[in-house]
């Protein structure tokens, strides 16, 4: 048998080719589209076999039917249409087969799983079901409950459930809030865009004002947010707070220097996407000459989980000291939110629950997180079972 490949400018030529060269009984073994070798416009790429016996006895004649007509005879046509089909019917039942078994492998994994789920008591089955509906992930699900089943000392849902909170939440960093202290402290705000950043700056200045009883100055340079600086300005005057605005880094590094008796200095910086690299840059460079004390992301629990990582990931570029969730009586799920916070690690400082000023915002603790993650509703018969 003999193998050869031919490229040509399309199907037909191709076709034509190989009539002329191996012979009407040659069979096509497979086709493609490629770049001709000098990179320009695409071409056909022909795989054709023949074999060798009866390549002689047909050579001759088929080269003078092609110099009469460039029509392909039918037998011809059909010879190679058949080999074609071949190929295209071998390759379908190959892809059939790797699609079998992908499946196969998908539903081996689920029932291993399941086998692993159902040997669970009903108290543990319960307190998995609750975590997989929480939005935490199969596998960690899975994990802590099975923790939770082979202590032996666990003989109620209720107690299962405080114990899970612990596991679920045993993996975030909490970092303790700020206090009052004989040197200045500034704190710069960072953040995506509508993740309540100005909002917590507020409470924040707020609480150190009437709590710690600080002398406080609120920052905005927030130079791009149509509004941005008179919302800003409007809470810190409700507020009784100092407020100045700046444009530039410059203006933002006199400020510090000037204002060295204060306690606090709270910064808020433009919200931007995270997919905005530029912008994110811009930040940077607005706070490169101020070296802020504490730089907070502030984030949004209502985001998804892959958002919420991506967003720390880019914001790192300006080296956040620490977290401050937002919007947790907006948000019915936070798992994912633990779980990127699993995969993404980074400290809490904060959390807010609403929007009043100052009251909605809290010291972060795992205790507050896992009951949101895991609230006391969850006791309920049908949450569990359904």
């Amino acid at each position: 048998m003999r193998i050869k490949k031919f490229i040509s400018r399309n199907l037909k030529e191709g076709k034509a080719k190989i009539l002329q060269e191996l012979g009407e009984d040659a069979v096509i073994l497979s086709t493609k589209t490629i770049k001709k070798p000098d990179g320009t416009n695409e071409a056909v790429e022909i795989v054709a076999a023949i074999d060798d016996s009866p390549l002689k006895a047909t050579k001759k004649p088929i080269t003078k039917n092609i110099l009469k007509s460039t029509e392909i005879p039918y037998a011809s046509k059909y010879a190679l249409e058949k080999g074609e089909n071949k190929f295209m019917r071998a390759t379908s039942q190959i892809y059939d087969e790797l699609n079998s078994i992908k499946s196969m492998v998908a539903d081996i994994s689920d029932s291993v799983k399941y086998i692993h789920s159902s040997v669970l008591t009903d108290v543990f089955r319960d307190v998995y079901l609750c975590l997989r509906k929480s939005e935490l992930t199969e596998d960690f699900s899975l994990k802590i409950a099975t923790a939770l089943s082979v202590r032996g000392n666990i003989n109620s849902f209720d107690e299962a459930l405080t114990e899970a909170r612990i596991l679920a939440t045993e993996h975030i960093v909490i970092k303790e809030p700020v206090k009052k202290q004989n040197s200045r402290v500034v704190s710069a705000f960072i953040g995506p865009t509508g993740s309540g950043k100005t909002t917590c700056l507020i409470k924040l200045a707020l609480v150190s004002k009437l709590l710690l009883k600080a002398n406080v100055l609120v920052v905005s340079a927030d130079v791009n947010k149509v509004g941005g600086v008179e919302q800003l300005q409007t809470l810190a005057s409700v507020s009784s707070i100092p407020y100045q605005s700046v444009n530039s880094p410059s203006e933002l590094k006199n400020i510090i220097e000037q204002e060295q008796k204060r306690d606090f200095i709270f910064i808020d910086t433009a919200g931007n996407s995270p997919l905005n690299n530029a912008a994110i840059e811009n930040v940077g460079s607005m706070l490169k000459e101020t070296k802020p004390d504490n730089i907070y992301l502030v984030q949004s629990v209502t985001m998804s989980g892959s958002s919420f990582s991506k967003s720390i990931t880019e914001f790192n570029t300006l080296e956040p000291d620490s977290l401050i969730l937002t919007k947790l009586d907006e948000a019915p799920l936070i798992g994912e939110i633990v779980m990127a916070l699993k995969d993404t690690p980074i400290a809490i400082s904060y959390l807010t629950t609403g929007q009043k000023i100052p009251e909605d915002i809290e010291p972060a603790s795992r205790k507050a997180i896992s009951k949101s993650l895991l609230p006391d509703e969850l006791s309920d018969k049908n949450y569990k079972v359904n």
